[in-house]
């Protein structure tokens, strides 16, 4: 099985050394039939693509591109998957570090079990690379479909799908946010295979002001919208574009929803249940917070 491969990346004011460990760790595959295509979306900060430059200029099997202005993530990785010369696409984000045998683990996964789209478990590190936990995602397609609607299950940096797939969907749809788990399901909507591989395959970089965390309701209105839209099998970006919010109350948001990790399970429990109290979106966020447990937990037992 040599079927070429093509890994798409981003990138925007990450750390060199994470980009190089990045690049590094997808140009070392064991599956060596692969390109890598690198698209910078912030362009008036020169300094940062020109040492990706000067890292990756001598190799034959990297093409860097810099948008001429910030276009975002969903525009990026749509140019991107244009740029693609082979037929199976991967993403990959310029703070994670693939390990050696991804690739080859998840092309064959996919092709022996006829999918369209894998994923695969992460190793999560912190900003120093310290490994803080593994994800347990379910690999199961029928189990991914159930819980797919009320959460996303695929971990994005993780993909390798049939390009096929991109193209059918017309790529990312320009969500702010969560632009993956909207593709995710429309994928599911048109009967794609979705499925992940047990095996951990991604070290996943947890930073302190990473989009999940500093833009969390944000992210969580966004993901409700997408819910919404994709079970009604309609779209309207204006809808999405036009929404903006503060940042005092993403502020109050996040605290409120990460306050509970720092007590006991009773304790976690109780605070959890004042959340519908102490912010405007908090009973939409509790319901969906247990409907996601509940069929978590459902299908973990089949």
């Amino acid at each position: 099985m040599n079927e070429g491969v093509s890994v798409i990346m981003t990138f925007y004011n990450e750390k060199i050394e994470w980009i190089e460990q990045s690049i590094n760790s997808i140009i070392n595959q064991t599956h060596n039939n692969l390109e890598l295509i690198l698209v910078y979306d912030n362009p008036e900060y020169n300094s940062l693509f020109n040492k990706v430059q000067s890292l990756v200029h001598n190799n034959k099997k990297i093409k860097l591109f810099k948008n001429k202005k910030n276009i975002g993530l969903a525009r990026s990785l749509n140019f991107a998957i244009k740029q693609a010369k082979f037929d199976y696409i991967a993403r990959m984000d310029a703070d994670d570090i693939a390990e050696r045998e991804r690739i080859s683990i998840q092309l064959k996964s996919l092709k022996d079990n006829k999918a369209d789209i894998i994923g695969s478990n992460c190793i999560l590190i912190d900003e120093e690379d310290n490994e803080l936990g593994i994800t347990n995602y379910p690999t199961d397609p029928k189990k991914i479909n159930i819980l797919l609607p009320y959460t996303n299950c695929l971990a994005h940096p993780t993909w390798l799908a049939r390009k096929i797939l991109f193209l059918e969907l017309g790529g990312y749809f320009n969500y702010k946010c969560s632009q993956d788990y909207d593709l995710l399901l429309r994928a599911r909507n048109k009967k794609f295979k979705l499925i992940n591989t047990e095996n951990n395959l991604l070290r996943y970089r947890v930073r302190q002001n990473s989009i999940g965390n500093s833009r969390a309701l944000n992210q969580y209105l966004t993901a409700n919208y997408i819910r919404k839209v994709n079970k009604s099998k309609s779209y309207d970006e204006k809808l999405v574009r036009n929404f903006e919010l503060t940042k005092e109350s993403n502020r109050t948001f996040l605290e409120i929803i990460n306050s509970p990790k720092n007590v006991g399970s009773i304790s976690k429990i109780a605070m959890e249940l004042l959340i519908p109290f102490r912010h405007k979106y908090g009973l939409s966020y509790l319901i969906n917070l247990y409907q996601t447990r509940i069929i978590k937990h459902s299908i973990a037992r089949n």
